[in-house]
């Protein structure tokens, strides 16, 4: 074999494995709450609907996604949630309103859980509700979706 044909050959194939190397090793940020963690100091606590009302009024920032089958972490950026006491609910994008709605609390599946849903929906509030100081976790990996962490403004 010709040696500049071999120089060239070894070179692509190492700018290529390198490429390939940083591509699927790259490191997720972390996430803001280990989902252990937050599944404690939920549990720690004892809720009622008007503590979990109280509880996430304000303005929470999206801040991560982590899903089972892969997720841009940054897709929502820029995304909040502002939780009236009136029951009304902005969805914010950079500041602007993109959609209002209504939020309501539900008794969970179990006594110890309880759920928030928005009419019209909003996708990023599916899942099971966690809520540990300033950040909540909106669970739906526990059926292989996403799990979307916001933190309050």
């Amino acid at each position: 074999m010709n040696k500049s044909i071999y120089t060239f050959f070894i070179t692509n194939i190492s700018i290529i494995c390198l490429v390939l190397f940083n591509a699927c090793c790259k490191e997720k940020p972390p996430v803001p709450i280990y989902l252990n963690d937050i599944y404690q100091c939920y549990y720690s606590a004892t809720w009622d609907s008007l503590k979990v009302k109280n509880a996430v009024i304000g303005e929470w920032n999206w801040e991560y996604i982590s899903c089972e089958l892969g997720g841009n972490n940054s897709q929502f950026k820029g995304l909040s949630i502002e939780f009236k006491p009136n029951m009304d609910l902005n969805i914010k994008q950079n500041g602007k309103i993109i959609q209002t709605s209504t939020w309501h609390i539900t008794k969970g599946s179990d006594d110890l859980h309880y759920e928030i849903y928005a009419i019209p929906t909003v996708d990023q509030m599916y899942g099971s509700f966690l809520i540990c100081n300033d950040i909540i976790e909106y669970n739906l990996s526990y059926v292989d979706g996403c799990d979307n962490y916001f933190r309050k403004k």
